[in-house]
């Protein structure tokens, strides 16, 4: 009797080991992830708030960390984030490093592993109306801080970049109709000409600058803008696209005339992997841009 009971408990405990096994081959790794670690020393010593919410972004904000609230705003923070992921979770990697960061009075030490080329820090206060941001802008600021402060790193990170070649195909333009075009993708980088803004200099910029014009429309109200952007390779262009017809200065002002047709379109952007051309057709015969399958 004896020797069954025996041979029974040890069939138990082989099966338990067995199940622990298994369970602790499920656990994953935390130094799985490939990638960099980045940092940043933050001076919070405006942050009216004990706690602020932080966001993490990159490369060149075209990716973000959803909002990390309540974080505290002295001493050391670790975070891992991969790109292309929406969370960014507390770090327990064993390769986490000290750079002798938030060691004094409202500093705050940031630290985040992330496989992203680039990252860039992006805080707020705590309050109900946030009056701080980690760059120091003033309240409501948002559009100016954006994509936030960029993060140091002491990985050799050589960014491969690729050209979208972005091909606008306007219809339902009246003939003789020109068209301009700017907007996210570009950063705003050429400006957004409306004589109403009285704006004879940006105006100017924008002819000088001599990019993102279309053609004339021709009889059947057809013309295009052909563009191009830069992007890091893998990573996908995000925004709206701004399109105006435009009419050249009737006087010596420089200013154009009022656009019969403005308005934005929200292309769905590709992956850009390796250089390539993107195609939208636009609809302008309402006044308003559509996009047009």
């Amino acid at each position: 009797m004896k020797k069954i009971l025996s041979l029974v408990l040890a069939g138990l405990l082989l099966i338990g080991l067995a199940g622990c096994s298994g369970v602790l081959h499920d656990i994953p790794n935390p130094n799985d992830m490939v990638g960099n670690w980045f940092y940043l020393e933050v001076d919070t010593s405006a942050c009216p708030t004990d706690t602020i919410n932080i966001i993490f972004n990159g490369p060149a904000g075209t990716a973000q960390s959803s909002d990390i609230k309540d974080v505290q705003k002295t001493g050391q923070i670790y975070y891992v984030w991969e790109s292309k992921g929406g969370t960014a979770t507390v770090s327990e990697r064993t390769d986490q490093p000290d750079k002798g960061i938030g060691n004094s009075t409202n500093k705050l030490g940031v630290y985040v592993f992330s496989n992203a080329s680039s990252v860039n820090f992006y805080a707020w206060d705590s309050g109900s109306s946030s009056t701080w941001w980690a760059d120091g802008t003033a309240a409501g600021a948002t559009a100016a801080n954006w994509p936030g402060v960029a993060m140091n790193t002491d990985a050799e990170i050589v960014v491969e970049k690729a050209i979208l070649t972005l091909n606008v195909n306007i219809v339902g333009a009246t003939e003789g109709d020109k068209f301009y075009m700017d907007g996210d993708p570009w950063n705003w980088s050429n400006g957004w000409p409306i004589a109403a803004w009285g704006d004879a200099e940006k105006a100017q910029a924008c002819i000088d600058a001599g990019k993102n014009f279309s053609t004339v429309a021709d009889e059947t109200g057809a013309c295009k803008i052909v563009s191009t952007i830069e992007v890091e390779k893998g990573v996908t262009p995000t925004g709206d696209v701004q399109i105006i017809n435009y009419v050249d200065p009737a006087d010596d002002s420089g200013l154009w005339g009022e656009p019969t047709t403005q308005g934005k379109v929200s292309p769905k952007w590709p992956a850009v992997n390796s250089d390539m051309s993107f195609d939208i057709t636009v609809d302008v015969s309402s006044g308003t841009p559509t996009l047009s399958e």
